[in-house]
């Protein structure tokens, strides 16, 4: 991949506490290389081709806090491909899934499943939630020490 120079945007980082208008430069092998005001027109090599961003915004990936994914049990309506092709195309490189499937997310068979499927057919990172009781019933309460020991959120 060839560097990539974006000029005259607006660039919003809460992590690093930027918000301002600047450029950003991405390398050859896809980080980021500079950002901010210091990145402009003047300090950009001439024949390099320039992307005039003309005040769009540049933040970090967005996460999606609570997503509805048909698998497992659903796919017909949505599957992780789907899911992570429309998270990116708005700019979200992660998504908390919903307990909400069939079978419901309640065991560590199941997140497990998710994660590697997560892993393998999606660009983004998935980030399975589980419910707090077994079956969603609201009856008996699941092994949510070994769920968050497993990774959900």
């Amino acid at each position: 991949m060839k560097k990539k120079y974006f000029i005259n945007a607006n660039i919003v980082d809460p992590h690093n506490s930027l918000n301002e208008e600047g450029g950003l430069i991405i390398g050859e092998d896809g980080k980021i290389e500079g950002i901010g005001k210091k990145v402009n027109t003047n300090n950009i090599p001439s024949r390099e081709k320039i992307i005039d961003l003309k005040g769009k915004y540049i933040f970090p990936g967005i996460v999606d806090m609570r997503v509805f994914v048909g698998e497992p049990g659903y796919e017909y309506k949505e599957n992780f491909r789907t899911l992570s092709n429309a998270a990116l195309s708005g700019g979200v490189t992660s998504v908390v899934t919903m307990p909400n499937t069939n079978p419901v997310i309640d065991n560590v068979s199941i997140v497990d499943f998710l994660k590697r499927r997560g892993r393998d057919k999606s660009k983004i990172n998935i980030y399975p939630s589980a419910s707090l009781t077994v079956n969603a019933e609201g009856t008996n309460m699941t092994e949510f020490g070994l769920l968050q020991n497993k990774g959900i959120i």
